[in-house]
């Protein structure tokens, strides 16, 4: 997930009239956008370690002129076999730690305090780590001990921020990035999802839990893909208003953009058999090389999602268009022109 580019704005009619008002704030007006739109971006937390208030301040009022009032934070601690290894704000926790951890203590503090400063709205991503990759939700001991940090994590960010910050911190995220081809290790995946939504439900139930799982088109065709998310709804206990945020993989090549209708119409299928579910889409703003997506074809995403989700966010506005990141204003301005409504 990563980076910028350009102009000109083709608006797709039909799809326009689906997506709801959005109030976008910027150079001190309120006005209404009517077009597939973002809402949310998504930061990985290592890219802003030397943010201070002002500095989100700042990242903040961009994002706003955009129209995005929430921030998904990717991940809060790196866990590699348990064992802390980077976490993004200050604890007294006892937690178990890898050699060569580090802390980035001054990371969350100074957002939420930011955030609250500027009304935005906060997810937190928990735990993460690299063998992810190797083995997915496979062996449940891993299972166990990765949700068991989550929770310790989830608890103490809670007891920490929530009272403090009621309005900005509003959800959760769940790191650990799912996709199709799941070789029949369904009831495993909705499992493993299981873990951290029980503890989490106990923890605070009116706290949301966003995932964004990935589509590949080696992992199947749609009517494959529906087939499986449908089994993992059957054994998971989300609840109403939890969020599937499917990333749309565009960007990262996974998929084309022509495949992308079929796609999201099959997944949408499969988010309707879990009743009170939100089906929202990740529409990507990077290209495979890691270099900002031209903002016409991010935006052709949006309009192609648009019949079959509720919601949009990106990964990342914040990494590749935001010019106080990336030191460019192009992208910025050019979707800027979009929601404006300027050709």
């Amino acid at each position: 997930m990563t980076f910028f580019m350009r102009k000109t704005l083709i608006l797709f009619l039909a799809a326009l009239l689906l997506l709801p008002v959005v109030q976008v704030r910027g150079e001190g007006e309120n006005m209404s956008v009517d077009l597939p739109h973002v809402t949310g971006t998504f930061i990985q937390p290592n890219a802003f370690t030397t943010y201070s208030v002002k500095n989100w301040e700042k990242h903040f009022d961009y994002l706003l002129e955009a129209g995005i009032d929430t921030l998904i934070i990717q991940w809060i601690a790196e866990t590699p076999q348990g064992k802390l290894l980077h976490i993004y704000y200050p604890t007294e926790h006892k937690f178990e730690k890898n050699p060569g951890y580090v802390s980035s203590s001054r990371f969350l503090p100074n957002l939420l305090e930011a955030a609250r400063n500027k009304n935005m709205k906060v997810y937190i991503g928990l735990n993460i780590a690299d063998e992810w990759w190797v083995h997915t939700c496979l062996l449940e001991e891993w299972n166990q001990l990765q949700a068991r940090i989550g929770e310790e994590l989830a608890r103490d960010i809670w007891e920490k921020y929530k009272a403090d910050y009621p309005d900005t911190l509003v959800g959760w995220y769940f790191p650990w990035e799912m996709f199709n081809g799941m070789l029949g290790q369904e009831e495993k995946a909705a499992s493993f999802l299981n873990l951290y939504l029980h503890s989490l439900t106990e923890l605070d139930p009116s706290m949301p839990l966003m995932l964004s799982p990935f589509i590949r088109s080696i992992g199947g065709s749609p009517e494959t893909a529906e087939a499986e998310w449908r089994k993992v709804f059957e054994y998971t206990d989300f609840r109403p208003g939890d969020i599937f945020c499917c990333q749309d993989a565009v960007g990262a090549g996974h998929i084309t953009i022509d495949q992308l209708d079929s796609y999201f119409a099959s997944l949408k299928r499969a988010a309707d058999t879990k009743e009170g579910l939100l089906f929202w889409a990740n529409s990507e703003c990077f290209n495979s090389n890691l270099t900002p997506a031209d903002v016409t074809r991010f935006i052709r995403q949006m309009q192609i999602a648009s019949p079959y989700v509720s919601g949009f966010v990106t990964f990342a506005y914040s990494h590749y268009y935001s010019p106080d990141y990336t030191h460019n204003d192009t992208y910025h301005s050019q979707y800027l022109d979009y929601i404006h409504g300027q050709p």
